[in-house]
């Protein structure tokens, strides 16, 4: 009876053995798996920040483009207009020079 007992008692300290390197293999394993996780959540971060990043340089870009063609566009524009004022003035000038040469030599 009592070699069963040991034996009994030596199965189950075997048994608990085993159940506690289970734990530890099963507690690695879960560290592996969160590591894993992490490491793989960093790297999502890192390239969604390198997206928004591209999304805002080309943002950016693009109004740069749209700022700089509406300037020159209000440019030609205003250039236009300088001319036919200019244009009017010669006009006018010319005009007046001859008005001022009526009146003042007759």
């Amino acid at each position: 009876m009592e070699a069963q007992g040991e034996q009994l008692l030596q199965s189950l300290v075997d048994h608990e053995k085993a159940v506690i390197a289970k734990v530890e293999q099963a507690r690695r394993d879960a560290a592996a798996i969160v590591e894993k996780a992490r490491s793989e959540a960093e790297s999502l971060l890192d390239k969604a920040r390198n997206e928004a990043t591209a999304l805002a340089d080309a943002s950016r870009a693009e109004t740069e483009q749209q700022s700089e063609a509406a300037r020159e566009e209000i440019l030609a524009r205003a250039r236009a207009e300088a001319e036919k004022i200019e244009a009017r003035a010669r006009g006018n000038r010319d005009r007046a020079v001859q008005l001022v040469m009526e009146r003042v030599l007759p």
